[in-house]
């Protein structure tokens, strides 16, 4: 599909041929599903409070610049799949030149997931044993904070919609009306373009760590990432470690400019991790 792109915006219509080819589109240009997105859309392509994009001739596309790049880094692990988590490109970049600098260095330790919409990883040691076993399970949280007797949440975990029927917004209601969520006063979304702020005021003597803890326990304001590291070798899809995916990035590069090439690009597209 990206072959079919440019430098220049052009109609959504015109270049998928039907609707499963426009939603993948839509899903490279999202910036809450994409570390790193590969397309740049112009137009409505969806948002975090579960709002559906606009049909395909109402919104235009072009190559994001991180596209031009595309065979100098591996974006597997960068902009991650289904069951392969996202990463910091700088953080990938450092992993896989430490790889190339010495064949038995443990990477392992040097990267953990580092989701777009941000969060916080309940337990950092799950990441290790994905990297080291190609599975596991990797529990994100919102992160939040709390202000007198609000919490307000400013992030949430990766695939988490605020809004909408199935948003956390609704579900955090929801708990209350259902007599499970106790202490709750007022539920207010303040987010704009600088950023998100899910309001949750609390009562008189409620206790804010109580209520995060049901809020865990029954909203998706905690997730779950399946971490699965399936990638095709030879034609065949296979599990594999860090290390490993690392080697196949390596396989099919020139070990004399993969380092000036991945460096190059950590620099010039590489931002700060989000997630903590």
């Amino acid at each position: 599909m990206l072959f079919r792109l440019g430098d220049r915006y052009v109609k959504c219509a015109d270049l998928v041929d039907d609707a499963p080819e426009y939603q993948a589109l839509i899903g490279l240009a999202q910036p809450f599903r994409r570390r790193y997105p590969l397309v740049d859309g112009r137009g409505n392509f969806g948002s975090v409070d579960g709002d559906p994009p606009a049909d395909a001739p109402y919104t235009e596309a072009r190559l994001a610049p991180i596209a031009h790049a595309l065979q100098r880094f591996p974006n597997l692990l960068v902009n991650g799949s289904r069951t392969i988590p996202p990463h910091n490109l700088r953080e990938v970049a450092a992993a896989v030149i430490a790889r190339l600098e010495n064949p038995d260095a443990d990477v392992s330790g040097l990267l953990r997931p580092d989701f777009p919409t941000g969060g916080v990883i309940a337990d950092p040691s799950s990441s290790r044993a994905v990297y080291e076993t190609g599975t596991g399970a990797i529990t994100v949280r919102a992160r939040a904070h709390v202000e007198s007797d609000t919490i307000v949440v400013t992030e949430l975990p990766y695939r988490v919609d605020k809004g909408g029927d199935e948003g956390v917004i609704r579900q955090i209601a929801d708990l209350y009306h259902d007599g499970v969520l106790a202490g709750l006063r007022n539920l207010e979304d303040y987010s704009d373009r600088s950023g998100m702020r899910i309001a949750i005021s609390l009562g008189r003597g409620a206790d804010p760590q109580a209520v995060l803890d049901t809020l865990h326990a029954h909203t998706s304001l905690e997730a779950t990432f399946a971490a699965d590291l399936v990638a095709m070798v030879d034609g065949e899809p296979r599990r594999l470690t860090l290390r490993e995916l690392i080697d196949g990035f390596l396989a099919w590069r020139d070990p004399t400019t993969v380092r000036s090439e991945l460096s190059g690009v950590a620099d010039r597209f590489g931002d700060e991790r989000r997630t903590g």
